[in-house]
């Protein structure tokens, strides 16, 4: 502690930046708004504006080791992941920095766990407990059992897993969301629905937070949450990329 404080004090009679400050460096504060709000298409267009015009370049992330994963934040089981993947892909859309959280692209719960512990277990690779093919001894936290479900192994060539739709969706945003300060152009949306397009290019994402069916903006569908729309409209608890 005591060479810590003397290393402050010599940067400051110098005046020289702390290391983390310098200019040849990343600098990026993570921005928790997405992981605080509800799944609400309302509540989301004003947590993700209001982030776009107080920073200058913002570092999204729908969850991180000291809050509860997504899935479990949105209700967790069959409803919660839905609504996760659907995140997911508006996440991924918004121009800046996305920050994926170990785990997160597996779709993983928090598990029956002890709050300090709630997202700190190992991941689960492959195989089953107690390990899951992160380790072959006892692991420093138990990862709950339904973690066997969605290990990377189970998921890597199932085209319709959480898995394999974030993979997709990251390949896509290279080329689609280019300018990680392009402004946002939002579009009129049903109530309960949101929709948007980072400015510069051709990719639009809508979500349905509400419980009826919604008619799809038109475009071509690159990627959806979960099942391909049917017809022109596009399901509850679903977001999709159209261009």
């Amino acid at each position: 502690m005591e060479l810590r404080l003397r290393l402050v004090a010599d940067l400051v009679r110098d005046n020289r930046p702390p290391q983390h400050h310098r200019p040849d460096r990343i600098r990026l504060a993570l921005d928790r708004a997405l992981q605080t709000t509800p799944f609400d298409a309302a509540a989301v267009q004003d947590a993700v504006q209001h982030s776009l015009t107080t920073r200058a370049e913002t570092a999204w992330s729908l969850a991180h080791h000291d809050v509860s994963r997504a899935v479990s934040r949105y209700g967790g089981g069959a409803a919660g992941l839905t609504r996760a993947r659907s995140m997911a892909l508006v996440m991924l859309a918004l121009p800046g920095t996305a920050h994926v959280y170990q785990g997160e692209e597996l779709g993983l719960t928090d598990g029956d766990l002890p709050s300090e512990a709630r997202a700190r277990v190992p991941l689960p690779w492959e195989g089953g407990p107690p390990g899951f093919g992160f380790t072959t001894g006892e692991p420093w936290l138990p990862a709950p059992a339904e973690y066997g479900e969605r290990t990377v192994a189970c998921q890597l060539e199932d085209t319709t897993s959480t898995l394999s739709l974030y993979r997709r969706a990251i390949a896509l945003r290279r080329t689609h969301v280019p300018d990680p300060a392009a402004p946002l152009e939002w579009y009129g949306a049903p109530p309960g629905c949101l929709a948007f397009r980072p400015e510069g290019s051709a990719l639009v994402c809508a979500l349905n937070t509400s419980d009826v069916p919604v008619p799809l903006p038109p475009g071509e569908v690159l990627l959806a949450s979960g099942a391909p729309p049917r017809g022109a409209v596009l399901a509850p608890d679903t977001a999709v990329w159209l261009v």
